[in-house]
Order: C-alpha cells, then structure tokens, then sequence
C-alpha cells in the first residue's frame, strides 16, 4: 500500500546500508532513490542482497525500471 513518508534507500548506497535500513524497519524490501533529487531508481529485497553477497554497491544490487503507478488511480486498476 501507498505511504506518504515511505522509507528508502538511496544512491548511491551500499549493500550493508540497505541490510540495516530492512533490518532496522523489519522489511523485507524498500524502494530506491536517486540520493540527489528523490527520483525513484529500482527496488531491492532481502533475497537481493543476500543472492549478491560479493556486490557492495546498491545499484548493482536493485531491480531497475519498477512498475509504478500514479496515486490517483484504484486497488483495481493497480491490479
């Protein structure tokens, strides 16, 4: 579900910046944001970070390109 104040990752970042970030906020997966301007880069999960264990850098760890949708359109429509 949509949050206002969602909690992200950003970067550039590493590997163990986004372990401690999900750990920290018990997640399993946050968003991604270009650090200087917010812009939304990929997604990386658990699995990712643990799958990659030799990658340090967050971007080559991310999933690029995630779907998005605008906030003004229904459950249904996101289905």
């Amino acid at each position: 579900m949509m949050t206002s104040m969602p909690i992200v990752a950003t970067v550039p970042g590493s590997r163990n910046d986004a372990i401690n970030l999900m750990v920290r906020n018990k997640l399993t997966g946050v968003p991604v944001v270009r650090e200087s301007d917010g812009q939304l880069m990929g997604i990386v999960s658990r699995r990712d970070v643990f799958k990659n264990m030799n990658e340090e850098q967050l971007s080559m760890l991310m999933k690029k390109n995630p779907i998005t949708i605008s906030p003004d359109k229904t459950i249904a429509e996101a289905a």
